[in-house]
Order: structure tokens, then sequence, then C-alpha cells
């Protein structure tokens, strides 16, 4: 399966290339000069870099908040396509978490599934957000099901004597890493200890697993934010929507940010601080 507009063995050949990568890195869109009125893009690629922050990564945590059409879907897919373009399903896969809102048949990241690499989509029901919390209903069980399958398998080759997945790839052979994206966490049931349970502890055991988590959001618990607050490794934030309460993944230049469809602020947790317009697609993906 080639991607848009590419050959196999074009495509191939680039796999190969890049798989042997020790940190998965995709570009995410163009910097912004923060002072121009106009955020007129400049010929700089901003990238996002997965991997251990003691390797020049940007971490296994990122953030992602902002209103209603201001860019997280559009980034969401960017990343997805931009690294199944860069890199083959042996050495990234996903499993994706994807919401249908009051917006009639609209599940972002639904169609991604065409992907060799993705593993699993689940759909989340149930959230107007004209008319606020409604009934949450997806297939939850499924996910976490898909969920806890790759990362019991991971931990079963920690388990026989290798330190992470980089070692694993080093001395027997391939084994991707898992990138789980969770679009509108705020239509899962946080209010429930058994759900905050399970997402901690995939945000706990992921650390030499080989997994990176997105989180994505209208706007995030303060509470549950300062609960993973040292696990957070990067945050995109869009909008100015609750802007003065995200100090933790948002710089402050957001409260002054109108909303501008694919431009945010991305802060990784050294404190480097870009703003930028999301690529609406990579490497041929949509």
């Amino acid at each position: 399966m080639a991607l848009d507009g590419d050959t196999p063995r074009g495509q191939d050949g680039r796999w190969a290339e890049n798989d042997a990568d020790p940190i998965l890195s995709t570009p995410l869109g163009l910097a912004i000069d923060p002072e121009d009125p106009d955020e007129a893009p400049m010929n700089r690629v901003v990238s996002l870099q997965l991997g251990a922050e003691e390797l020049g990564g940007n971490g296994r945590l990122g953030v992602m908040t902002g209103i209603t059409g201001t860019g997280k879907s559009i980034l969401q897919r960017t990343l997805v396509n931009g690294l199944a373009y860069r890199y083959s399903p042996q050495r990234v896969n996903f499993i994706l978490a994807s919401c249908f809102t009051w917006r009639p048949g609209v599940c972002p990241l639904a169609d991604l599934s065409r992907h060799p690499h993705v593993l699993h989509v689940s759909r989340l029901i149930g959230f107007d957000y004209r008319g606020g919390f409604g009934q949450v209903d997806w297939d939850g069980d499924v996910f976490w099901d898909a969920v806890n399958r790759e990362v019991e398998r991971r931990e079963k080759i920690i388990r026989d004597g290798y330190s992470d997945m980089a070692d694993y790839r080093r001395r027997s052979g391939p084994m991707p890493d898992l990138v789980i994206i969770i679009d509108d966490l705020e239509s899962l049931p946080l209010w429930q200890p058994e759900m905050v349970t399970k997402l901690n502890s995939l945000i706990r055991r992921s650390a030499n697993l080989g997994v990176y988590c997105v989180l994505s959001s209208i706007i995030i618990n303060q509470d549950y934010l300062r609960s993973i607050k040292d696990e957070i490794g990067y945050g995109v934030t869009f909008g100015s929507y609750g802007a003065s309460e995200m100090e933790f993944i948002a710089p402050r230049e957001v409260e002054n940010l109108t909303p501008s469809t694919g431009v945010g602020f991305f802060q990784t947790s050294r404190g480097e601080v870009e703003k930028v317009k999301v690529f609406e697609g990579v490497g041929g993906g949509s």
C-alpha cells in the first residue's frame, strides 16, 4: 500500500532509510513570528520528536487544547499521516480514539484506519458541545483491550531481559513504537475513578515500552492536569479558551492569541516555545 502519489518502491526505500532513526520525527508545520500580526508562516519547519528527552526527544506524553474548529484534529491527522509516511508499520503503530460530536457523521480520525500502521480506531459518541455533557457511549472495552494487549506484549519483552524497545530492536529485530491518540478527552468520564486509574496506569507504564500518548481536549480538568504534570513532555494550544489556566502546557502568549484555524503554540517541557501554522496533511496524507 503506497500513500497518495507514492510508488511502492519509493515508499519502501524511504521507510527502510527512516526506520533506523532512534527518535520518531515528523513535521508539524511552519514557524510563525509571534510578533507578526498577519501570522505569515516563515520558511522554517517545526517538528515533533517522539523519544526520550535525554535523547533530544519531546517525551512520551503530549497534550493538545483549543476550542472547537481551531486545529486539534488537523494536527492529530498531520501527526499520524506524517509518521505513517516516514516510517513503516514495523517501526510505528497507532491506536486511536476519535469522537463523533454534534456534527453529523464527523469522526475526524476514523478514515486514518486506511494506514496499515493503525491497529484500532475507537469511536467516542455522545458529547454535544451545544448542550453540555450528554450520555457518553463508546467502545471503551474494545479500546482498552487493544491498548492492554499491546502494553502487556511489551511488558513481557522487558521481563525477557530487554531494557526497552530500542534494546529489543538492536538485539532481536523489528518492534514498532506505539502512538495512542485520544481525541476529545472531555468525552471520557474522567469523573469516574476507574477511568482515571486506567489512563494514569497507561501513562506510567509507557516509560520504557515504546508507547507515546497524545491527549486532546477543548480544556482538560485542572485537577487531572496537575496529577500528570510531571509526565507532560510537550503541549500544543490553539485559541485562547482557558489559556490562563493552562500554565502547564501553554505559554502566556496564548492569552492574546486570536483563534485562527491551524495556528497555535507548541511548547516543550524544556521551555521551548514556537508559534506554528500546522500542515494540513503530510507526506501525501489528507
